[in-house]
């Protein structure tokens, strides 16, 4: 299955989500936030297939990202609402 999201948080995330009945498959992600280093993004994407379709495991997963990341525009519980936003779980 597939879905997208756009969640506005301090700034815009537009999430495209590729998922089945119980995991992330695939994942991704733009806005107008800023990251730095950049290429972490796809980083982040990637270490999110596989992960449950579920709010706490997707927030302990990001947030481990965040901890080594600089990320303006967004904190993990935005990027956690528009995922599951994506996946039908609002």
């Amino acid at each position: 299955m597939n879905g997208s999201a756009v969640y506005k948080a301090g700034k815009l995330l537009k999430v495209s989500l590729d998922y089945d009945d119980r995991a992330v498959c695939s994942v991704s992600i733009h806005g107008d936030f800023f990251l730095y280093p950049e290429e972490r993004i796809a980083e982040l994407e990637a270490s999110l297939a596989g992960v449950p379709l579920e709010p706490e495991a997707l927030k302990e997963k990001i947030d481990v990202f965040m901890s080594s990341a600089e990320v303006f525009g967004f904190e993990s519980n935005d990027l956690v609402k528009a995922i599951m936003m994506a996946g039908g779980k609002t």
